[in-house]
């Protein structure tokens, strides 16, 4: 490498070419053969606002989020709007959201029930979004939020019974609820969906179940046919 040797420097040069075009050959392989991998890959085109708006019904809306050192961004969109706030971020934003999952897990109502509404505060200031429409909420979190569970999220000061957990203002009672990773891969996954968002998640097409028990005691369910 330190010696000027023309012959090598032209061989390597040309061991290099061959293998550029051997990639190129390959990279046209997954354009014709494995578009989807193709454009996941390599077609790194960003979405615009208007592509996202027209994957959004009008009971539809994305809340993107951006964490800095002392601010949060949030980015409201709907059909029709978009609309951006920036709060100042509440100190020790990422312990609070390691302790309120610690009160969730280990079942400690005191510390869930209070980081569970001031979450939802710094999060989702002046009840936002604020069109009553909305019954769907794409959220896309960043840095530490990833690791937040949003729906369980308090929107209400609750002084009720404490272990009345059936009673809490939980978030998810207000919306259906997904996550993408980014507007970006949203978009993309979503695009070639002919049906609209609001359709794809309407609560006629689950099924889920959640036990509660109310005496604290492990139980069977029984589901009739089975």
């Amino acid at each position: 490498a330190g010696q000027s040797d023309s012959a090598n420097v032209e061989l390597y040069r040309n061991k290099l070419f061959n293998i550029n075009r051997s990639n190129d050959s390959l990279i046209s392989v997954f354009e014709n053969q494995f578009p989807e991998y193709y454009n996941l890959k390599y077609k790194n085109v960003p979405a615009t606002i208007k592509d996202i708006q027209n994957l959004l019904d009008k009971k539809t809306a994305m809340i993107s989020y951006f964490t800095g050192d002392t601010t949060i961004t949030i980015f409201i969109l709907t059909k029709k709007n978009l609309e951006v706030k920036r709060v100042p971020k509440i100190t020790a934003l990422n312990d609070s959201i390691i302790f309120y999952r610690y009160g969730l897990t280990l079942e400690m109502p005191e510390i869930s029930q209070r980081l569970g509404y001031k979450l939802y505060q710094q999060l989702f200031p002046d009840a936002a979004p604020i069109d009553g429409r909305i019954e769907n909420l794409y959220i896309v979190p960043d840095g530490s939020l990833a690791t937040l569970p949003f729906e369980s999220l308090l929107t209400e000061n609750y002084t009720g019974d404490i272990n009345a957990y059936n009673a809490y203002p939980y978030l998810i009672k207000k919306y259906n609820i997904s996550y993408s990773y980014s507007a970006n891969l949203f978009y993309q996954t979503f695009s070639k969906k002919a049906s609209s968002i609001g359709e794809a998640t309407k609560l006629n097409d689950w099924l889920a179940f959640a036990p509660v028990f109310d005496n604290g005691e492990e139980q069977s369910m029984t589901i009739p046919g089975t």
